[in-house]
This record gives structure tokens, sequence and C-alpha cells, in this order.
């Protein structure tokens, strides 16, 4: 199926855009005890998904993965570094990468530097009017951003487990089976499964936390958009899960 085709089914059924069209269907539809059931489903799931409290605390439960203890480093000892690339967009007249991919890439790099361990760049997301992929971009990115070379450049992928396929080719042919794996915490355990299905032995290196440990306050009570795009985010990794179980 289209990639394109795919992310739109994805946005239409994931919140906030499932959680709308369900309130819809309910003005609609017939009884009306079904009619009132689905708009107060769709009512409290977008006040629920946009609040602070509930999708930290949704975070929590799935950023099981915690951040990367430096023993852990000196214990499994990595052969190299494998950063996967979080989406590209389009800004005027120019391609860009997305802030998922940014982040990683910074702490990528600070990484690549105390350890020295080569890195390698996994993103194949390419879009219509430029013939280069996400992991061209990140390499630029790191080298004139970091002054971080990038060893190897995995260009093919579209989606997770074509990066760990895909990035398992180019790493067996080096005769490297141990990584420290870097990409968003809410995307590891997706990931992690993933790249340990194809026989490496994976050192996980979150980053970018949404539950984080902060105080609540006012605010963690309050709708925000920033709450809302974490629940689509948070959401898109939960069913993407039990996807990959099916399918791969």
């Amino acid at each position: 199926m289209d990639i394109k085709i795919i992310a739109v089914i994805k946005a239409l059924l994931l919140p906030p855009a499932g959680l709308i069209l369900l309130g819809l269907l309910g003005l609609f539809v017939r009884p009306q005890r079904l009619a009132d059931t689905l708009i107060t489903i769709s009512l409290l799931g977008l006040i629920a998904c946009s609040l602070p409290v509930i999708v930290t605390l949704w975070a929590k439960s799935w950023e099981t993965v915690p951040p990367l203890p430096q023993r852990s480093i000196l214990q499994l000892k990595p052969e190299a570094i494998v950063v996967l690339g979080g989406g590209l967009k389009q800004s005027g007249n120019e391609v860009v990468l997305k802030s998922g991919s940014l982040m990683r890439l910074r702490y990528a790099a600070n990484l690549a530097r105390d350890t020295g361990l080569p890195l390698l760049l996994s993103g194949g997301g390419r879009l219509e009017e430029f013939d280069f992929s996400e992991a061209e971009l990140m390499a630029d990115c790191l080298r004139n951003d970091y002054g971080v070379p990038a060893r190897w450049l995995e260009g093919e992928s579209k989606n997770t487990a074509e990066n760990a396929r895909y990035s398992n080719k180019i790493l067996s042919r080096e005769g490297i089976r141990r990584i420290m794996l870097v990409t968003q915490a809410y995307h590891m355990p997706r990931a992690l499964v993933q790249f340990e299905k194809q026989g490496l032995e994976v050192l996980p290196a979150p980053t970018d936390f949404i539950g984080s440990d902060e105080q609540w306050d006012v605010f963690s009570f309050i709708p925000s958009v920033e709450a809302l795009t974490n629940s689509f985010l948070l959401a898109h990794e939960w069913f993407g899960m039990y996807w990959y179980k099916l399918r791969y």
C-alpha cells in the first residue's frame, strides 16, 4: 500500500481525528441511545487525550525503557550507534527534518563524541519533488551542525521494521552485532523489538521522554495542544506494536 494512503488512514483513525469522526457519526446514527453513547465517548476521549496529566501517565506506562546508564555501555561494549529517522517535512521550497529527528541526532552526536563509535543513520523517507533520502539529510545535519560524520547511510526503509532489516544488512557486512539504538522514548519499545528480531544485541538509548517526573500544577489539568499531539504519538505506537505482531 502506498505510504501516503497509510498516512491518511492513520491520521483518520488515531486521535484526535478518530474521536472527532466518532462524534460526527453520533450525529447521524439511530437509535438515540447509540448516538448519545458515541458522542459521549468522543467528547470524553478528546478531553482525556488533551489533558497533560493523563497523557503523561499514559507515557510513563508506555516508555518502559529507561534512560541509558553509563555502565551499560561498558558492559555491552557496543560496536556502532544506529540512529532512526523521525520524518521529513516540506518548509517552503526546502525539505527539513522534523523535530524528532533533530533531537535524536543531537543525542547521537553526544554519544558518538563520548564513545568514539561509528554512526549508522537509517531513514528512507522521500518527498516526491526531492531525490534524496532522510538518511542523507540527517548526515548533512550531523556533519554541518555537530561536526560528527556518519559512516553508513541506510536510505531505503519506509518503516521501523525496514529500519531494522536494512540496517542489519549493512552491519552484518561489517561483522557488527552489538549496537546502541537511538530514537524517541515513546518509539523505543517497538524499535527495540524489531532490531532484536534481526539477531542484534541492542543497548537502547532513548531520548525525549514524554512521561516526565515534573510536579503537577494547575496547567497539568488544562487541555493543551502539546498533550493532544503526544496522545497521537502514543496511540500510533500502541497500535503499531500490535500491527507489527500481526504483520511481521
